[in-house]
C-alpha cells in the first residue's frame, strides 16, 4: 500500500459489474519538531528552527509565533526533501528582540477530511550584552576603602555573570551578581575615579558613568629606617625617613 495509489473496487451480480475508484490519502504527521535555540542579537550568521512533515498529498506548513500566524515569510525556506515530505525552516539573520518567543508549525493537507498535525513548541531566545550599570554611588568612604553599589542592568536574555570595576588605572573582576563591592587597599586622602561594566556570555556592556571620590585622611604610618647614629653620656642622635 502506497500513498496516492488509486484503488478500484469491482462489484458483480447477475446483472453485471460495477466499479468504483478511490485514492489513498494520508493524514499529515510531524516527523521533525523545531528545537529550542538561542541566537545572538544582530548576528549576521544567525540561527534557525526547522519543521518536517509528511503525508499525501504533500502537506503545506504554517508557522506560528506566540500563537499568531507568522506572516513575514521572507526568512522562511521550504523544500520537498523526499517524496511526500516537506521541510520548512525559519532563518534568523540579524535577529532582533521581537524575534524571541514560542514557535510551532502546523502541517495541513489539501485533501478533504484530513486532520492537521501540530508540532511541539520551541522557544527562540535572542540574547545580547547587558545594558550598562546605572546609579553607581559610594555608600561608605574611609581612609583606605570605598564601598560602592549600583543598580543591576537588564541582562538582555543572557544572565549577568559578573562585573568589571575600574579604579583609576586598576581593573577588578567581580565574579558575582551582587551589585555591591568594597574597594580596599586604597591610600588615604587620595582621589579615585570609579566606574563599572557588566558582562555575560555574549560580552561586555558599555561602561557606567564615572564617579570621583576622595578617601579620608588618616594617621601617618610609622617613620621608616629609624636608627641610632651616635650617643654619649648626655645625648643620643637619631635619624629616620618620613613615612611612606
Amino acid at each position: 500500500v502506497n500513498n496516492g495509489d488509486r484503488y478500484t473496487c469491482v462489484i458483480s451480480n447477475a446483472a453485471g459489474n460495477g466499479t468504483g475508484d478511490s485514492v489513498l490519502y494520508v493524514n499529515p504527521i510531524i516527523t521533525k519538531d523545531p528545537s529550542d535555540t538561542e541566537i545572538t542579537y544582530k548576528d549576521p550568521t544567525g540561527g534557525f528552527i526547522c519543521c518536517e512533515a509528511e503525508g499525501f498529498p504533500t502537506p503545506s506548513i504554517t508557522w506560528y509565533q506566540n500563537g499568531t500566524v507568522l506572516t513575514d515569510m521572507a526568512n522562511v525556506t521550504e523544500l520537498e526533501s523526499k517524496p511526500y515530505t516537506r521541510t520548512s525552516t525559519v532563518n534568523f539573520i540579524n535577529a532582533i528582540f521581537n524575534d524571541s518567543g514560542s514557535y510551532y508549525c502546523v502541517a495541513t493537507s489539501a485533501a478533504d477530511n484530513v486532520v492537521d498535525a501540530r508540532s511541539d513548541t520551541a522557544y527562540v531566545t535572542v540574547q545580547a550584552v547587558p545594558e550598562r550599570p546605572v546609579d553607581l554611588m559610594a555608600i561608605e568612604i574611609q581612609s583606605r576603602f570605598i564601598v560602592i553599589n549600583w543598580t543591576e542592568p537588564h541582562d538582555n536574555n543572557a544572565p549577568i555573570s559578573g562585573y568589571y570595576i575600574f579604579v583609576n588605572d586598576i581593573t577588578i573582576m567581580h565574579s558575582s551578581i551582587e551589585t555591591k563591592y568594597n574597594i580596599t587597599e586604597l591610600s588615604p586622602y587620595t582621589n579615585y575615579t570609579i566606574s563599572v561594566l557588566a558582562f555575560n556570555t555574549i560580552g561586555n556592556s558599555s561602561v557606567s558613568e564615572e564617579i570621583v571620590h576622595q578617601t579620608l585622611e588618616d594617621v601617618p604610618s610609622p617613620p621608616r629606617n629609624f636608627m641610632n647614629v651616635s650617643s654619649n653620656s648626655t645625648a643620643i642622635s637619631l635619624t629616620w625617613d618620613p613615612p611612606a
